[in-house]
């Protein structure tokens, strides 16, 4: 990772820990003392690695959760995964436990009967 995203990703998570608020690009630039140009760019590129999230509206740079970050190492790996919140379709139903007794087969049965003829 370039310095200039190291030093972009830090500030912002600093910003957010600090005010819990998103930055605009103008703080981002006057606090690192470079253009916006090179922040919209530096942004867009931990967008687009999955390092910080970008949502609607002028102040919408968050950081990752934990499941977020966990998501993206999953899918480096190829593993298929749903958004949080959603499901996959055509995976198999959950188990279900039956602790009740098993039922008597017919052979199982007849068996017996068989058994308890031939030895009287």
């Amino acid at each position: 990772m370039s310095s200039l995203r190291l030093l972009v990703l830090d500030w912002v998570q600093q910003y957010i820990g600090r005010w819990d608020a998103s930055p605009s690009y103008g703080e981002i630039a006057q606090g690192l003392g470079i253009s916006r140009k090179r922040v919209f760019k530096a942004v867009r590129s931990l967008v687009n690695d999955g390092l910080l999230l970008r949502r609607p509206g002028p102040r919408g740079l968050a950081m990752p959760t934990q499941i977020d970050a966990a998501l993206r190492v999953l899918q480096a790996f190829g593993w298929v995964t749903a958004a949080p919140g959603e499901t996959l379709s055509g995976l198999l139903p959950p188990p279900a436990l039956d602790y009740g007794p098993a039922p008597a087969s017919k052979e199982q049965a007849g068996g017996d009967e068989d058994s308890e003829q031939g030895g009287a």
